[in-house]
C-alpha cells in the first residue's frame, strides 16, 4: 500500500475545505505544488548533511532523530497535497471579463482513470493515450485551434519548455478541431516539438471537456496524468490566457515524480 493511501480517510473527512473560498482554493493550488516541491528539495540537502564533529550525539541517536524528521515532514507534504486535491474538486472555470457567468463542471474524477483517446496527429498516423501508458507522464492541452491568438501563445509557452518537461519523464499532447493538415502546416511553422492531435467531430473532446459553440472547439483545458493513466490535475478556462503557465505544469509534474520515487529517476 503506498504512503498517501493512509491519508485518503483525512481527506475525505477534512470536508472543512468545502468552507474556503474560491480565491483560497485557487491560492492554495497555485501555492502548493512549488511549496511541496521546495520541501522535498530542503528534506533531501537536510539528509545529506554531514554530522558535525562537535556533536554530543551518537551516530544511531542522531540517524533516528533524522529519519523521524523526514517521515514527520512527508506526513506534512502529503496531508497538504490530499488539501489541495479537495479544494481543487470544487474549482470552477475562471471567467473572462465581461462575459455572463457559465459554470463549467470537470467531466472527469481526479486520480480516476481518463477516458480513452485515439486520434490523428499532425506527423501521421494515429495516436492513443495507451501508447504512453507506464512509461510517460502526460500533458494534455485542448484549445480553440491554431487560429486562436491565446492559444497559440500557450502552445508556443508549451513548445519553449518541451524539454525541462520530457526531462520529468513527460509527454505532452494539444487536441483541437483543426484538420490534420492544418495542424502539421502550423506545426511546421511554429515549430512545435510535440504531437497535435485533430479530433475532428468532437467525440474525444466530449469525454474530456466543453466545446464553446461560439469558437467552434473545445474550451482551452489542461489535464496532467500520470503514467498509470490517473488524473492528476484538471483546469477548464474560457481563454488559452487563464490556464496554468509551464512553470506551473512543471511543478505538477515534479509533484507526481516525487510520488512515485520508484517510477522516477529523481
Amino acid at each position: 500500500m503506498d504512503f498517501l493511501s493512509g491519508f485518503r480517510p483525512i481527506r475525505r473527512a477534512t470536508t472543512i475545505a468545502g468552507l474556503f473560498t474560491d480565491e483560497l482554493m485557487n491560492y492554495l493550488i497555485n501555492l502548493f505544488p512549488v511549496f511541496i516541491s521546495d520541501c522535498y528539495l530542503g528534506i533531501f540537502q537536510n539528509a545529506i548533511e554531514p554530522l558535525p564533529a562537535t556533536h554530543n550525539m551518537s551516530p544511531c541517536s542522531y540517524l533516528r532523530r533524522l529519519l523521524y524528521k523526514l517521515s514527520v515532514s512527508s506526513a506534512f507534504i502529503h496531508i497538504c497535497f490530499s488539501l489541495v486535491k479537495i479544494a481543487q474538486k470544487g474549482e470552477r472555470t475562471d471567467m473572462a471579463p465581461g462575459k455572463p457567468a457559465r459554470t463549467l463542471p470537470p467531466r472527469l474524477k481526479l486520480e480516476e482513470v481518463v477516458p480513452y483517446l485515439n486520434l490523428p496527429s499532425n506527423r501521421d498516423g494515429f495516436v492513443s493515450l495507451w501508447d504512453f501508458k507506464q512509461r510517460k507522464n502526460l500533458v494534455i492541452f485542448f484549445h480553440h485551434g491554431v487560429g486562436c491568438r491565446y492559444c497559440d501563445n500557450k502552445l508556443r509557452e508549451l513548445a519553449q519548455n518541451y524539454e525541462e518537461m520530457q526531462k520529468l519523464e513527460a509527454e505532452v499532447l494539444a487536441v483541437s478541431f483543426d484538420d490534420p493538415e492544418q495542424t502539421r502546416e502550423y506545426a511546421e511553422k511554429a515549430q512545435i516539438p510535440f504531437l497535435i492531435l485533430s479530433d475532428t467531430d468532437g467525440k474525444a473532446t466530449e469525454k474530456f471537456t466543453h466545446k464553446d459553440e461560439d469558437r467552434g472547439g473545445p474550451f482551452p483545458s489542461v489535464f496532467i496524468i500520470d503514467r498509470f493513466g490517473a488524473l492528476q490535475y484538471q483546469k477548464i478556462a474560457v481563454e488559452s490566457a487563464e490556464l496554468p503557465d509551464a512553470k506551473e505544469v512543471s511543478s505538477w509534474l515534479l509533484l507526481i515524480q516525487c510520488e512515485c520515487p520508484e517510477c522516477s529517476h529523481l
